[in-house]
């Protein structure tokens, strides 16, 4: 905690803030740190981020030194290092505290997590200034196994001066304990000490490469300004890829903010997600710390690695906006998951920062097979479909949280039974999906065998859907039929966080298919598809569940009928009413649902959202919606239409170099206005039979034009 000094002063210290008094942007936070303080002045604590670290700025409450109440005479600084309790460093206080009781010692600290881990925090000067530089191996997991010696380590240069340039240094001293903590205290009197600038840096590969860091991203050669705008223009640039242009034409100015903060808002969440944690060597190479490693001579490896980033959650929403609004990075996300299967054997389920047998199903077989189809630069291809093929062919070693669950009894039976593991409905249905994905970067690899095996897996699904009421269910592993009792309303059990009316329509890969079922089940696949907005029996049973879990609680809180927009497994769902063509009545009652959600489930305030925003899926959701395109099916070419929101957007779809853009229209939009009409591509009316537009034509760049209209064209 950057601050004066309280009178009890231990790890456990904090300040509260007033949020009405707190700047906060993805490239700068400002605010008052309400315990240390004056009458007259607060405490004013800054932060500006760079890609390893950032550089803190502490502007304290000036000094006043009628104030204060001198006991002795004190050194101009004093260094006192603890465990995680501190102590009360009392001669330094009692020098300097004034006869309020308040004390006007100016502290930088830093504590470490505590527990059981092995920290180390070490002092000494550099280039005439106090540098901090330390490392803790706590972690929640995540990280290899006891091999692959875990520290994430960290250097801190603190400053003094206006500038944050002017050196303030002490005596060496180092300190090594369980928990550890650091404070350096400044003498208040010294003017250059009124604001002090900590310069820091992280690595998770050494202290020295931590410093490499510091010296490359937040030296003393960029002051805090320059810090804070370095990170405002690569956040520019980043959100600068889609660019909203022009709304309907009919918003107030109020309102016009409004949906510019819920889409920038959306898209700088969306962009959070997956991370790169490769580190740039002094020489220029990039390099990464390996979770996956097995020994310590394997810890640092060559290229990018990518992390935080849940398959379950991102793949039908996070990788297809990338796809089309982000290519350049999305190779280099691509070439990181295929390292991360290099050094680890397996594409992750969910990385954090290595394996986590998180969720079900290996979604990343889907995106990395989108990559290949829609032929995305800057992977290794051979090696990732390597990848991808190893998860849709070879049944993992017992126990391990890497390839499919319960493999084998799907292999066999063509479905995972209940019995054999959890959520089997969800888990076969998953596994469905990712074997049509890894078919199509099979074809376009030219692989036919392999197509032809994984495109006969997915053709299954009929096997689960029960034909007299129309959902799909579990089979039992003793004698193969369906499983009773059977409640639609019943979450968890054979579901993931959800129940049978989410999963209902889960088959984005062949809704056509989909369809046909329900028509030999006696049912309109177009009426059921409205009917989960409309439902009005009890919205949920706790079912497989203990207790009610959130996602329960926000459906029922949020959203209506059976239509949880507030979880992932729903999301494509509006957009399989588009099969029919896109001025169909279902793909109108889509279009109509489409603006229903933008409109009323995404607010512009601290509850943007309706429930978890995980890995930037939700934000995406909103993104891609709000364009009037949506990848129903990743691993497929086809982007399918929607009801755009906005009348005017440019997405940059160049590969780095160049000026390639799609720019997207909606004529005659408005809240009334969400039904498309007609659509045009580089003014060639498209056939309304049409349900989307090749991800090829996208790529190229031109001008896709909806023209919207009141009435459904169906329904005229």
């Amino acid at each position: 905690m950057p601050a004066s000094l309280s009178s009890n002063s231990g790890a456990d210290q904090y300040t509260g803030y007033s949020p009405k008094t707190t700047t906060y942007s993805p490239y700068f936070y400002e605010t008052k740190l309400l315990a240390y303080s004056t009458a007259e002045e607060n405490t004013v604590f800054g932060f500006a981020p760079s890609s390893h670290g950032g550089v803190v700025e502490v502007k304290f409450p000036h000094y006043d030194a009628n104030a204060a109440a001198r006991v002795g005479s004190s050194s101009k600084s004093a260094m006192k290092f603890a465990d995680t309790k501190y102590g009360t460093a009392k001669e330094t206080e009692e020098a300097l505290r004034d006869h309020s009781g308040f004390t006007q010692t100016r502290r930088i600290s830093i504590v470490l997590h505590g527990g059981a881990d092995t920290s180390a925090i070490s002092k000494f000067s550099i280039d005439g200034t106090t540098m901090l530089s330390g490392y803790t191996t706590a972690n929640s997991g995540g990280v290899g196994d006891s091999n692959s010696a875990f520290a994430h380590y960290f250097v801190a240069l603190v400053y003094g001066g206006e500038d944050g340039n002017t050196p303030v240094a002490h005596d060496a001293t180092t300190s090594k304990a369980s928990g550890n903590g650091v404070y350096v205290d400044f003498d208040p009197t010294l003017a250059e000490h009124q604001k002090l600038t900590v310069r820091f840096a992280t690595s998770f590969i050494s202290q020295e490469q931590a410093l490499t860091n510091l010296l490359a991203e937040v030296n003393t050669d960029k002051s805090f300004g320059q810090v804070k705008s370095a990170a405002k223009s690569a956040w520019n640039q980043a959100l600068s890829r889609v660019k909203v242009t022009a709304l309907g034409g009919e918003e107030t100015p109020d309102q016009v903010m409004d949906e510019y903060k819920k889409f920038y808002s959306a898209l700088y969440r969306a962009s959070l997600f997956p991370r790169s944690i490769s580190e740039i060597t002094a020489d220029g190479k990039e390099v990464h710390w390996s979770p996956y490693a097995s020994s310590p001579e394997q810890r640092t490896a060559s290229g990018p690695l990518t992390t935080d980033s849940g398959f379950w959650d991102a793949w039908n929403t996070v990788y297809p906006l990338l796809t089309l609004a982000n290519r350049p990075k999305l190779g280099s996300l691509m070439q990181g998951w295929v390292n991360a299967y290099s050094e680890g054997g397996w594409i992750p389920q969910w990385a954090s920062p290595g394996y986590r047998g998180s969720m079900v199903g290996t979604m990343g077989d889907v995106s990395i097979a989108d990559a290949i189809v829609n032929e995305i630069p800057g992977f290794d291809v051979a090696k990732a479909y390597e990848a991808i093929r190893k998860d849709a062919f070879e049944i993992p070693p017992a126990g391990s949280n890497q390839g499919r669950e319960c493999f084998d009894s799907y292999l066999t039976l063509g479905y995972v039974p209940q019995g054999a593991c959890s959520e089997v409905t969800s888990r076969t249905l998953n596994y469905y999906q990712s074997d049509w994905a890894v078919a199509q970067a099979a074809l376009k690899l030219g692989k036919t065998e392999d197509a032809a095996t994984l495109l006969a897996r997915a053709s299954n699904y009929s096997l689960l859907f029960h034909q007299e009421d129309a959902f799909f269910r579990s089979r039992s592993m003793v004698d193969g039929k369906f499983t009773e009792p059977f409640d639609q309303f019943s979450w968890g059990g054979d579901y993931t966080e959800a129940g049978p009316w989410q999963f209902r329509f889960y088959l984005p890969y062949d809704p056509a298919g989909l369809d046909k079922l329900f028509t030999a089940a006696g049912k309109d696949m177009c009426a059921e598809l409205e009917a989960v907005h409309t439902q009005r029996t009890a919205a949920f049973h706790i079912g497989g569940y203990s207790s009610e879990i959130h996602e329960m609680t926000e459906m029922t809180d949020h959203c209506w009928g059976q239509y949880a927009h507030n979880n992932q497994p729903i999301h494509h769902q509006l957009y399989m009413g588009m099969f029919k063509g896109y001025t169909s009545q279902c793909a109108a009652n889509a279009q109509a649902r489409i603006r229903q959600v933008l409109n009323n489930l995404y607010t512009s305030g601290s509850d943007m959202f309706p429930g978890d925003e995980d890995n930037g899926e939700m934000g995406a959701w909103y993104v891609l919606s709000s364009l009037g395109l949506y990848n129903l099916s990743p691993g497929g070419d086809e982007f399918l239409f929607g009801a755009p929101l906005f009348a005017h957007v440019e997405v940059d779809i160049s590969d780095g170099a160049g000026d390639k853009k799609l720019v997207i229209k909606a004529v005659n939009n408005s809240k009334k206005n969400i039904y498309v009409q007609k659509i045009t591509w580089n003014d060639a009316e498209i056939a309304h039979s049409a349900n989307g537009i090749k991800y090829a034509q996208l790529k190229e760049g031109g001008t896709l034009t909806f023209y919207m209209g009141a009435a459904p064209v169906a329904a005229k």
